[in-house]
């Protein structure tokens, strides 16, 4: 448009046309303007929503890293509770075998056998409850 009304202004200023060429070269002149100020906003909207942009990766960053913590827990947590009734199901299974071993008085070496079984799996039950007590 800038052009236009130089290209314009270039004309004779003699003549007929030139009242006509002057308001056009005005009117140019100023949607020029225009046109650059919109611009120039617009780079300036431009800029402000990338600022926001960044601001709002890094708040979010930061907002990851604060929670951490607490995912990490109750990942653990949800972990631990479910492994404990595992735990505690497989410990009284364990005993009612054992129990069972003892009714039908089995072999001793099968019974020691299920009884070192027992013990690993109470073993297992009391470290299950301490993960979850803590």
């Amino acid at each position: 448009m800038a052009k236009l009304s130089k290209l314009a202004s270039n004309g004779t200023p003699m003549g007929t046309f030139a009242p006509l060429w002057e308001v056009f070269r005005v009117s140019s002149d100023k949607l020029a303007l225009c046109h650059l100020e919109l611009t120039r906003k617009l780079q300036d909207l431009i800029k402000d929503v990338l600022r926001y942009g960044e601001e709002q990766l890094k708040t979010h960053k930061k907002c990851k890293e604060e929670v951490v913590s607490t995912l990490d827990a109750v990942q653990v947590l949800s972990g631990v509770s479910q492994l404990l009734p595992k735990s505690r199901e497989n410990y009284l299974n364990r005993c009612m075998d054992q129990e069972r071993l003892r009714r039908e008085s089995t072999s001793q070496k099968e019974m020691d056998k299920a009884e070192t079984k027992t013990k690993k799996a109470a073993e297992s039950l009391r470290r299950s409850v301490e993960k979850y007590n803590s």
